[in-house]
């Protein structure tokens, strides 16, 4: 069985690091590399002139707010219809 993808990322960068990491290590290095991909989006973004990009995709999330302010609800929570025995 191949070993869960966040132990192979942890073998890679205890390998790539020369030493055992912690998952505090690890948090820290996969927090970083997200900040870094985060940047990398926004000065594309910058470059083709498009809107500001918030960190973790909150600019699509105010997009989409916009353009559906209701998002539809599965049927089981929606409110239901009084019956008509009441």
């Amino acid at each position: 069985m191949d070993p869960d993808p966040i132990d192979k990322e942890h073998l890679l960068w205890e390998k790539r690091s020369g030493t055992p990491l912690t998952q505090e290590e690890m948090r820290q290095i996969r927090e970083g590399l997200s900040g870094f991909f985060e940047t990398l989006l926004q000065w594309q973004a910058a470059s083709r002139g498009d809107a500001p990009r918030e960190p973790n995709g909150e600019a699509d999330r105010h997009e989409r707010a916009e353009r559906d302010p209701e998002p539809a609800q599965p049927a089981n929570l929606r409110p239901s219809a009084p019956s008509s025995s009441e």
